[in-house]
């Protein structure tokens, strides 16, 4: 890499660190599925159920031919996003809440 090119990616780094995108100097290793669930402390069930949300950051996967999940490259803000509790909102929609009889 020459000079300008080192001065220009350096640069670039830079600007989308101010913009709160963080370049890693290592690739982010892939992972499976049961390797995230276990070093991040969650179960599979709750993996599957987090990543339905719809307020889930985007993060890169590799899906097999039937559209199954293989593996995974985790970022920050999917990790905090899977650690974090989900409010179960049961059969009817209505959170915790109980339910009235009808």
């Amino acid at each position: 890499m020459g000079n300008d090119e080192q001065e220009l990616t350096l640069a670039a780094v830079h600007y989308l660190a101010q913009r709160g995108i963080v370049i890693p100097d290592q690739p982010i290793p892939w992972e499976t599925r049961a390797e995230f669930c276990r070093r991040v402390g969650i179960s599979k069930r709750d993996f599957s159920r987090r990543i339905a949300s719809r307020w889930c950051p985007l993060v890169d996967v590799e899906r097999g031919p039937h559209g199954r999940l293989k593996a995974l490259r985790s970022t920050p803000a999917f990790e905090a996003f899977m650690r974090r509790r989900l409010r179960s909102s049961g059969r009817n929609g209505a959170g915790n809440r109980p339910v009235e009889p009808i």
